[in-house]
């Protein structure tokens, strides 16, 4: 599991074949195992995530994920600020496992093809974009939840990314090109208008 942090933010819709230059540690520290990984298993695919969405896992997390992070704070009726100007492809977390399940039966199948004698070139990729579809600053997912969860948009408060000194410098467009996930999965991958049906199938405010 890589991330879209290893490309700098200059421009939107990246692709795994532009040039990598991470402004910040994470993303260095991503892109260098990519390449030591890749260097020592050639067969191996790096997945460069975005934002990961779904419904809460049966094992508590140490943190709030994003998006019930979002509603939990309109639900209190506070206005809350979320960046207006980064932007990032939201990934389902059932299209990660999918992806996940179909790269690791590509490459069982090869491993027993090559066993009989029977190998055929693998044409994966060595790195693979995993995001969504849409191309969505913060401002964009609250103001999502908040129609689909019945809350004020009022209460979504957009802010520059540089109101907040967090200490690291944070790419701006990091908006993936995700043709070739599309291709691998034989369908478009989930928009976040349904993710956020499958997180919380009725649409009105707890």
């Amino acid at each position: 599991m890589s991330t879209d942090q290893v490309y700098d933010g200059s421009q939107p819709h990246w692709k795994e074949t532009d040039p990598c230059r991470p402004v910040n540690a994470y993303g260095r520290s991503k892109l260098k195992a990519e390449q030591l990984i890749q260097a020592q298993w050639p067969r191996s695919v790096s997945l460069r995530s975005s934002i990961i969405v779904g419904p809460q896992p049966a094992s508590p997390l140490t943190r709030t994920l994003f998006l019930q992070f979002v509603d939990a704070a309109l639900t209190s009726g506070q206005p809350t600020s979320f960046f207006e100007d980064e932007w990032r492809c939201p990934v389902y977390v059932q299209d990660i496992v999918a992806v996940v399940q179909k790269l690791a039966a590509w490459q069982v199948e090869a491993g027993a093809e090559a066993k009989c004698g029977e190998a055929r070139p693998l044409t994966l990729p060595s790195v693979l974009n995993m995001g969504g579809p849409d191309r969505l600053s913060r401002v964009d997912m609250a103001l999502m939840v908040a129609h689909h969860r019945g809350h004020s948009p009022s209460l979504v408060r957009p802010a520059p990314s540089a109101s907040v000194a967090r200490g690291v410098a944070s790419p701006q467009d990091i908006s993936m090109d995700v043709s070739s996930l599309t291709l691998l999965l034989g369908r478009p991958p989930t928009p976040l208008a349904q993710v956020l049906e499958q997180i919380w199938p009725t649409c009105s405010a707890a």
